[in-house]
């Protein structure tokens, strides 16, 4: 079957003709990257990582980045890009990704987004703002200035602010959460408008289009995976991981590490909790963690759901693919 397909594809030329994008997605722990694996076994694909933790090096058995020999056969991009302690975001993502998908396609290959980052896959397939104009002269000033207010007054103080100036990003970041209003409330000062507003307004349009996939699992079986992949990673060598990152001289208060799995070990490698604390505790936000992004897929963008075997799905996706390429109407976004 694997092999009919590859020659399917082959002959059709599937990946000039149709130029859209595959995008791999689903909470942590469902398979999402055995399943683009499969599938680059049976069309000629690129893929591209869409979590924004493996895009971190020396962050690897917390991450559940694919391992050296996946990656040496099944190469991905948007993995090791940066170090610990480097800043990265969304809207990088917006760059990069959209660089490597056209790469893909110059080549005559088929982009595949794999991840479970929401926010970055939105980013890559339906466009970000672009917030650099932010960064204008004057940032540092009201920064000073917003930060001051928050340690002074409190956080409720700039809620308000935000309310007035922001009302749409107020209801929001209803948690109050201060580096979001703070973020928010720079921009307003700094532009003279609200944030929510120049996202809608600037929102840079891809030109190209997305099916999206999403495995489908019961909840069940999901979090018995995620209860397993918290166990295999502690046995991996998690608790080692972090001591390294230490050793090298990385801040475990990194925005990088402020992450479920590490979050935990470096409190146990404190003295603050023990390693079976630990390990509940990462099982435990994992599939907290996995409830919010089941949240954000089933309200972004209409997607097919897909289950069974690894090789079922990859299999389903490449007959919807070739099945799209062949027909008239190819082009259509969902």
């Amino acid at each position: 079957m694997q092999e009919s397909l590859k020659h399917r594809t082959d002959r059709s030329h599937a990946a000039q003709a149709d130029g859209s994008v595959i995008v791999i997605q689903g909470p942590t722990a469902s398979g999402k990257t055995a399943v683009a694996c499969a599938l680059a076994d049976l069309l000629p694909v690129d893929l591209i990582s869409a979590d924004s933790r493996q895009i971190y090096r020396h962050m690897n058995i917390g991450t559940a980045k694919p391992d050296a020999d996946e990656l040496a056969r099944h190469p991905h991009a948007c993995i090791d890009i940066r170090n610990p302690d480097e800043d990265y975001s969304a809207g990088m993502f917006a760059s990069d990704a959209p660089a490597s998908i056209k790469s893909a396609l110059e080549k005559g290959r088929i982009p595949v987004i794999v991840g479970g980052s929401g926010l970055y896959i939105r980013a890559a397939c339906l466009g970000l703002f672009d917030e650099s104009d932010a960064d204008a002269k004057g940032l540092k000033a009201v920064r000073e200035e917003l930060t001051a207010t928050l340690h002074s007054e409190g956080i409720d103080k700039l809620y308000a602010e935000l309310q007035r100036s922001d009302p749409a990003a107020a209801e929001k970041y209803t948690d109050r959460n201060p580096r979001r209003i703070l973020r928010a409330l720079e921009f307003y000062r700094i532009n003279g408008r609200p944030l929510t507003e120049a996202r809608r307004a600037d929102a840079r349009e891809p030109d190209f289009h997305c099916e999206f996939y999403q495995i489908d699992l019961q909840r069940d079986e999901l979090y018995r995976r995620i209860n397993e992949r918290a166990q295999a990673m502690f046995t991996a060598g998690l608790v080692e991981e972090c001591e390294a990152l230490l050793t090298m001289g990385y801040d475990p208060a990194a925005n990088a590490l402020n992450t479920v799995g590490y979050k935990e070990v470096f409190a146990l490698l404190r003295g603050e909790i023990d390693r079976d604390e630990a390990l509940e505790l990462t099982a435990r936000k994992t599939r907290n963690y996995a409830k919010r992004q089941l949240t954000w897929f089933r309200h972004a963008w209409p997607r097919t759901m897909l289950s069974g075997t690894v090789q079922e799905i990859a299999n389903s996706i490449a007959y919807d693919y070739i099945r799209r390429s062949s027909s008239p109407n190819t082009g259509d976004s969902r």
